[in-house]
């Protein structure tokens, strides 16, 4: 077994129970390629599948996995008492031109399933692949831009 530091001691995570996790050898190693892929923007597109491969059948077991390697990258942790009356996690530091965290409060549920939707049905004019989100969120702003009258 080992101890799995939250937030790493390096970037000021304390030794206590409430920083640690334990897990054994290989899903602690697999965290650690989790959170390197978060950090790397090729290949955070390919934390789901590492996921699913890690835990096929345990969807609880994804989620806390995913977590841990988000706290590791963000060295915060969104969870604990101290962080829980702060503002929720920016996800969009994880973002890519293909993938948009559509998750801040004001983003409902509906809206981003809708989202979802119409890129999953709409070409990008550019390639003629499926628009990613983060292409449709920039055309709308170019759109919006123009209309307004400035040049993006």
């Amino acid at each position: 077994m080992h101890e799995h530091h939250k937030i790493k001691q390096a970037d000021g995570g304390k030794d206590t129970r409430e920083n640690i996790a334990v897990l054994d050898a290989h899903c602690h190693h697999a965290l650690h390629q989790i959170e390197s892929a978060l950090k790397n923007e090729k290949k955070r597109l390919h934390v789901p599948d590492m996921l699913r491969l890690l835990y096929p059948e345990d969807a609880k077991a994804r989620e806390f996995c995913l977590y841990l390697a988000m706290t590791a990258a963000l060295s915060k942790d969104t969870r604990s008492e101290t962080n829980k009356k702060k503002e929720a996690t920016d996800y969009s530091a994880f973002d890519t031109e293909d993938l948009v965290h559509l998750t801040p409060p004001k983003v409902t549920v509906k809206m981003r399933d809708l989202v979802n939707r119409v890129c999953s049905e709409t070409k990008n004019p550019r390639t003629g692949k499926k628009l990613g989100v983060g292409t449709y969120i920039k055309l709308l702003v170019e759109q919006d831009l123009r209309k307004r009258g400035y040049q993006p």
